[in-house]
């Protein structure tokens, strides 16, 4: 991997000059180095895998869902739509099977990586990588009931690896902070990473991106293989996979419900995305709609009263409260805001009582 560094510039002069002297070289100037374990992270859910699919593979929520789908259907991975990273015994069988084939057993550290639930983590159903799963189908070992496209095979690798990396020891790397120098301009500092990938579990994720081209052990000039100066907004944009884990973080989306609910914004023309950089971008539409609803209706669709409506749902689903209940309290709330054209009958109401969920 090669290091690469985004610098931020307000003034369209300022970045092209800055661009202008940096492509004639700069000073590379090692400032602390330390040893840092990289600890492998859990197989994928849902979200995690929506995210670097789309940082990745550059492939939409939509299409990314699409792909897993019919991965699943032909029995090459677990099922897709999950919050669960648990690895049964099965899986942990999977693994060693495929390290002990690449003897890498030395290598295998098993986890479960948390309790049972209705699913697991997304993960190989097979101890086949990439390649050996093109080989088998090419051969006709594994009868498929589609052609599967590159577009395929690529999600595959990724959820490989991710998985085959999640049952592996942790490896250690000198991280090196560095301050990069250019005349007359300003100091910009990154870490940059250097050590051993082939045969740890970097060779099959990377949690960290690793330049072992680069001399950082003393100050030295360098001239960047290329340097581009692009416009971007001012305000943050996420991309597809971003957005998922901001869904996720705030407690506002489910599994079935991640990608959906970007396609319909993009259905109804609400946001586009960017060519280049896949960014989601809100329209005049989009923007006109959030206004208004905002506006008038800020307390039905906040974030905070979204994740409460999943979790009263949740609650429904472990049997705590009965489903009429949070119905009637959406109804009643609902004709509050003039938004149902009747009232409700006191008949619906369960024993002419009010049922709030609270």
């Amino acid at each position: 991997d090669i290091t690469s560094i985004t610098i931020p510039f307000e003034d369209k002069n300022e970045a092209k000059n800055f661009a202008e002297k940096v492509a004639k070289g700069a000073i590379l100037i090692p400032i602390a180095r330390n040893i840092e374990e990289i600890k492998p992270l859990p197989p994928y859910t849902t979200d995690t895998l929506l995210y670097d699919a789309s940082r990745y593979l550059n492939l939409s929520a939509e299409e990314t869902m699409r792909l897993a789908q019919d991965l699943f259907e032909m029995g090459l991975i677990t099922y897709h739509r999950t919050d669960s990273t648990y690895v049964s015994n099965i899986g942990i069988e999977i693994a060693t099977e495929y390290l002990n084939k690449r003897k890498l057993v030395s290598q295998l550290a098993p986890r479960h990586w948390g309790e049972p639930g209705a699913h697991e983590a997304i993960r190989p159903t097979k101890p086949l990588d990439v390649e050996e799963l093109r080989r088998a189908v090419a051969i006709g070992e594994i009868p498929l009931t589609k052609r599967l496209t590159e577009k395929h095979y690529k999600l595959y690798k990724l959820i490989f690896g991710r998985f085959i990396a999640s049952q592996m020891k942790p490896t250690r790397l000198v991280a090196v902070r560095v301050s990069l120098r250019v005349t007359g301009t300003k100091e910009v500092e990154t870490t940059v990473y250097v050590g051993k990938t082939k045969d740890t579990l970097l060779d099959f994720y990377p949690i960290v991106k690793v330049d072992n081209k680069l001399d950082i052990s003393t100050p030295t000039r360098i001239k960047p293989l290329q340097v581009t100066v692009y416009r971007a907004s001012l305000t943050r944009l996420y991309t597809a996979g971003e957005i998922v884990a901001k869904m996720k973080s705030e407690g506002i989306g489910r599994p079935s419900t991640y990608a959906r609910t970007i396609g319909v914004l993009r259905r109804h023309g609400y946001i586009i995305e960017s060519k280049r950089r896949k960014y989601l971008v809100p329209t005049k539409l989009g923007i006109n709609v959030y206004t208004y609803l905002t506006t008038y209706y800020n307390e039905l669709v906040s974030v905070q009263r979204t994740r409460q409506l999943y979790e009263k749902m949740e609650r429904i689903e472990k049997g705590e409260v009965e489903p009429e209940h949070l119905i009637l309290e959406l109804l009643e709330e609902l004709t509050s805001y003039q938004l149902l054209p009747i009232e409700i009958p006191s008949s619906l109401l369960l024993n002419d009582e009010k049922h709030v969920v609270v």
